[in-house]
């Protein structure tokens, strides 16, 4: 009995950790988005969305966007994680997304996938370029 709790316990500690890790990420990934470090942003990317866009390409498409990240305060209203695995996790994050030529700032509430790959949490490029208002 007692060493099932302390096998719980520890996937409890890991899981809380990934959460963080994960959280984190996202966290710097947005903050590359929003200050258009897209070069940075670039080697974010998992490998699969590396593979299927030049690291130029990405850059011209993201500079070519018609909007941006909103202020500070209105970029990320918050992070949901759910862990599959020591090596795979999903974060759903509210972000407030900007009209580059002004306008309100609308909220939308997306998905990414985040596999995590040497040593660093990684995301899809694909999704990043597909985010419209």
């Amino acid at each position: 009995g007692k060493d099932r709790v302390a096998v719980k316990e520890k996937e409890k500690i890991n899981k809380d950790r990934i959460e963080g890790d994960v959280i984190e990420s996202i966290k710097t990934i947005l903050s590359l988005w929003k200050d258009g470090k897209f070069n940075e942003l670039y080697d974010r990317g998992d490998q699969k969305s590396r593979r299927a866009i030049r690291r130029e390409d990405f850059e011209h498409r993201m500079r070519k966007k018609g909007m941006g990240l909103a202020s500070s305060w209105e970029t990320l209203r918050g992070i949901q994680v759910d862990v599959e695995s020591a090596t795979l996790a999903y974060a759903t994050v509210r972000i407030g997304f900007k009209p580059k030529k002004g306008g309100e700032t609308i909220f939308r509430t997306e998905t990414y996938r985040l596999p995590f790959e040497k040593g660093m949490w990684k995301i899809g490029l694909q999704k990043i370029l597909q985010t419209k208002l």
